[in-house]
Formats: C-alpha cells, structure tokens, sequence
C-alpha cells in the first residue's frame, strides 16, 4: 500500500522552515541531509538571515514575489522568527545576526519549535514526480518507495557544495530548466596570481568590462587567490557574470580593481601600499596609481560556491501562489528557482519569505 500525505514537502532548506512549521501535522518532509544546514555557515557561522532592503516597498525582487499582495509577508516572517521562535536578533548596518552571534543561536530555537510541530519526516532521496497520478518516487536505503501527495511543494535548493548536478527530479515535470551555475563563489583568472600576493586582502572596488564595456561595480573585500580573485566584491560579481555568459558564452569578461578609493578614503601614496601589492605593480610594469585589469577564466565549483545560479524559469511559475503553471497542486520555493541574490542575507531572507508565502496560500486554499 503507498504512503500518502496531505501535504508533501521536498528538501530540507530554508524554504521549507514555514512549510514546515505552519503545516504542522499535515506535512511529511522528504530530505536525505541535515535539517536547514545553510543556517550553521551562514555568515561565517554568524547567521546573517535577513537585510534591511528586504523591507523596501521599491524592491523589485520582493515586488516580484510578493505579485501585489496585500500581506507584508517579510514582516509577518520577522515577526515570527522574534515572537514565535524568540529568536533575539539585531542589525549590523543593513545585516540581521542572532544577538549573539552565532549560527546556533538561530538554528537551535528553530529545531526546538520544528521538532515540536508534529511533521512528518523520511529520510531519503526524491527521484521522480508523477504529476498525473500525484506520486513521488523516492530513494530509501538504495531502495525505491513511492507516497501520495494532495498538494507538494518542491523545495530542493540549488547545487552549491555539491559535487555533481543531478536534474533527474525535476526533469520528470517537464519545465523549463535554465541551467543551474556555481555563484557567489571565487573566480579562476587567466592571468597568472605570483605566490607572494597569495592571501592579500583589498578594500576597493571590482567593476565589470563586458567586451570591454564598463558595466556592474562591486565596493567590498578583494582576496587574492593562487588562481584567481575572491573576497564579497567578487562574490556579488558572480551573478552578474552568469547572466552575462547566458546570455553569449563568448561575451569576454574583464574585471578591473581600484584599490585606491573605498569608504570615502582615497590613497595615493605607493609606500603605503602592502609589500606584495607594490611588487606586483612593480613586475607587472604598471604605473604607480594604476588599475588592476584581469581576465575571467571560470567559476569555482559548486563545493565552493554559496549559492546556484539558475534554477525553474519564472515563466514557468504562477507568481500569486508560487504553484507551477502546468501543475497547479505542485508548488516551488527557494534557490531551485531562477531568482538570484547577493551576499547579505538575502538568500537566506527571500526564501523564507517564499516558503512563508507558498503555505499561507496553500492554508488558505484549503480552508
């Protein structure tokens, strides 16, 4: 006899955190790894869960999540992580940490109420989605199973610290898949990094030449790797340069750092410059004040990346309920879909707020 559920949910990020704790009872959980794990490393193992410009009434990316809904969705889910989980939390300029500090602060609190809710969990691996008859099939012990959902919400993530992509699941709903990409990751440059600048660290700007056209900046930390660039500035970056390689793979791709300006300081004198940055300039017969240019070669790979780039097309989705176009009982949340965010808490931010949004209107429907 298959199983059955009232509502089935698929993977265990942070998309599934509201499903989970407001589905309470009606919800069975499949999910083959370590309840929301993006939460103990988030922000260094400081948690940064939220940001302040979630909050704008002119954020486009909430505007499109949110499709004209009257509910404030990000406050109620603020709201709910201080009263319901009592999760004490402050921001640092527009980041939102724990108050003290440490991942644990929230994770723990979260798991306490989580494993109070009542749901559900299998310990597997979700494998196929028969939308006609409404059956996951799932990988147990190298064994398959098979469940029953009335409504499911597919919030598997992306492939950031993975080895291997794996579209299997969702290639079985027939939707169009753009495809999935390491980001908010290091960069690998052709040019080739001296071993003495290993480990330097900028305050600065990175900007973006498209075929040699200026386009995104990026002010923050600039780390020198052995094949490469990385530090937030380069990280934020990665996004901008997937969207740039989708839309031509041969788009050439530069990256110019000013390490001469940042917080409103500027610095001109080059015995003030660090040792490896002065002999850098100097091997590379570069002018004392000059610009560093290098080229882009690839991506780290998804093990070291933080987030995916790409993900369930937006043209696939009815944005009012986040459900699929095609399946209107299948819902979708968090990083499988096609929406990319920067550093700072938005990852962690925006999908919660789609989980939040998906099960009030599946609640609601089902009233």
């Amino acid at each position: 006899m298959i199983k059955s559920s009232d509502i089935l949910v698929l993977g265990g990020g942070v998309s599934s955190i509201f499903p989970i704790l407001l589905g309470k009872k009606r919800i069975t959980l499949i999910n083959d790894g370590k309840l929301f794990s993006r939460i103990l490393i988030s922000g260094n193992g400081r948690c940064n869960f939220f940001n302040e410009h979630i909050l704008d009434k002119d954020n486009d990316v909430l505007n499109l999540i949110l499709n004209n809904s009257e509910i404030n969705y990000p406050s109620e889910v603020l709201n709910y992580i201080k009263n319901e989980l009592h999760i004490d939390y402050y921001k640092e300029k527009d980041y939102y940490y724990p108050f003290f500090n440490k991942s644990e602060c929230f994770y723990y609190p979260l798991i306490t109420k989580i494993n109070e809710s009542g749901f559900s969990s299998i310990d597997a691996r979700a494998i196929n989605i028969d939308s006609k008859n409404k059956i996951v099939t799932y990988l147990k012990e190298n064994k398959e199973e098979k469940i029953k959902y009335n409504k499911l919400i597919v919030a598997t993530g992306g492939f950031s610290y993975l080895y291997k992509q794996d579209y299997s699941l969702l290639n079985s709903l027939d939707i169009k898949i753009n495809e999935f990409k390491p980001s908010l990751c290091p960069i690998i440059t052709k040019e080739k990094i001296p071993s003495y600048l290993f480990g330097t660290r900028l305050k600065g700007k990175a900007t973006i030449l498209v075929n040699g056209i200026k386009k995104e900046s990026e002010e923050g930390e600039i780390l020198f790797k052995k094949d490469g660039l990385s530090g937030i500035s380069i990280f934020n970056l990665t996004n901008y340069i997937n969207k740039y390689l989708r839309e031509n793979k041969n788009n050439k791709i530069e990256i110019i750092i000013d390490y001469l300006n940042h917080d409103g300081y500027s610095s001109l004198n080059f015995i003030s410059y660090p040792e490896a940055l002065r002999k850098y300039i100097k091997d590379k017969n570069l002018k004392e004040n000059e610009m560093l240019k290098f080229t882009f070669s690839s991506l780290y790979s998804f093990k070291e990346s933080q987030a995916s780039y790409g993900g369930i097309s937006l043209d696939e989705i009815d944005l009012t309920d986040f459900s699929l176009k095609k399946y209107k009982d299948i819902y979708v949340a968090g990083e499988i879909i096609d929406l990319n965010f920067r550093c700072g808490g938005y990852n962690i931010g925006y999908n919660m707020i789609e989980g939040y949004k998906v099960i009030k209107k599946i609640l609601q429907d089902g009233k």
